[in-house]
């Protein structure tokens, strides 16, 4: 069933999940059939006017990857990377015979740069009109100030160095639902000096959602003791299709945290909660270390 559920998020959802349930499996099919159509045709058009055999070799390389890629994963364009770079050099090749003077193929090359700083200002622009950012990492980047200082509003930060301050060692952290709240994951736990797991109900599967009874266990197997959670969902249809595992995600999270835990903080919508009936925890140890001890005391 996760096998399923993965498989179909790889290869329908990834690439467009900003449509999420609002475009269709029947369409993302057709948007998939229709790239590599599109692939075919475009790939036949540049061997034509391509005669060079090193460069028909790089093309048709190109196509092949990219073709897998879609066959596995739709049309998430970050895995065709390789395949790019090799229809990039055939395209410079083709230039450099056009236009063999240094300076043509200079202007060109400060014309694409140009294009794509224009267009990475444009989208910092949208993000901070001010262009906060951009200047704020500047400053970060050259030791004129912190992060903390330049985004104060960034919880995920404050929440992570006070884990880090005020929790063990050897403690582990749940990130709770994070993808269907500020729809990320994985960069939840980046500041944090601590072994983190994420809840991806699509991607993972070593935390179960069938019941709660499978959710506590599963915490109680990684040795989990403490829990960040958002106190409200902000875009809980972010994979785009509905699952058990998917709906039970963040409710299983909340009643865990409102039932079996104790609160240590509020950091804006964050929160940090410790684990209170972890049976598989003891005095900080977990029930590997525990037997790891008891062995070493025998």
């Amino acid at each position: 069933e996760h096998g399923a559920v993965f498989s179909r998020y790889m290869h329908y959802y990834s690439w467009a999940i900003a449509s999420g349930a609002r475009l269709s499996l029947s369409a993302r099919r057709v948007i998939v059939l229709l790239a590599e159509l599109s692939l075919l045709g475009g790939t036949l058009l540049a061997w034509r006017f391509t005669r060079e055999q090193r460069s028909r070799a790089l093309l048709v390389c190109g196509a092949v990857f990219i073709a897998a890629s879609m066959a596995s994963t739709g049309v998430y364009a970050r895995y065709w990377l390789p395949a790019l770079i090799w229809w990039l050099l055939v395209l410079v090749a083709a230039l450099a015979r056009r236009w063999p003077e240094r300076r043509v193929l200079l202007s060109l090359a400060i014309g694409a740069s140009a294009l794509g700083l224009g267009l990475h200002l444009r989208r910092q622009l949208r993000a901070d009109p001010k262009l906060l950012s951009l200047a704020g990492n500047w400053r970060i980047a050259t030791g004129q100030s912190t992060f903390a200082r330049e985004y104060p509003e960034a919880y995920v930060y404050t929440v992570s160095e006070y884990i880090n301050a005020h929790t063990p060692p050897n403690a582990r952290v749940l990130m709770a639902s994070f993808y269907s709240t500020f729809g990320a994951s994985s960069f939840g736990g980046f500041w944090v000096d601590r072994p983190c797991y994420a809840t991806d109900t699509h991607l993972e599967s070593a935390i179960r959602f069938d019941d709660f009874q499978s959710f506590k266990q599963s915490l109680q197997r990684l040795g989990v003791t403490h829990v960040v959670i958002s106190d409200k969902q902000f875009s809980a249809g972010r994979v785009g299709f509905d699952f058990v595992a998917g709906k039970n995600e963040y409710p299983f999270c909340r009643r865990l945290v409102d039932t079996e835990s104790e609160k240590l903080g509020q950091f804006g919508p964050l929160q940090l909660y410790r684990l209170t009936a972890n049976e598989a925890l003891s005095n900080g140890e977990t029930r590997d270390e525990k037997s790891s001890s008891a062995t070493a005391r025998k």
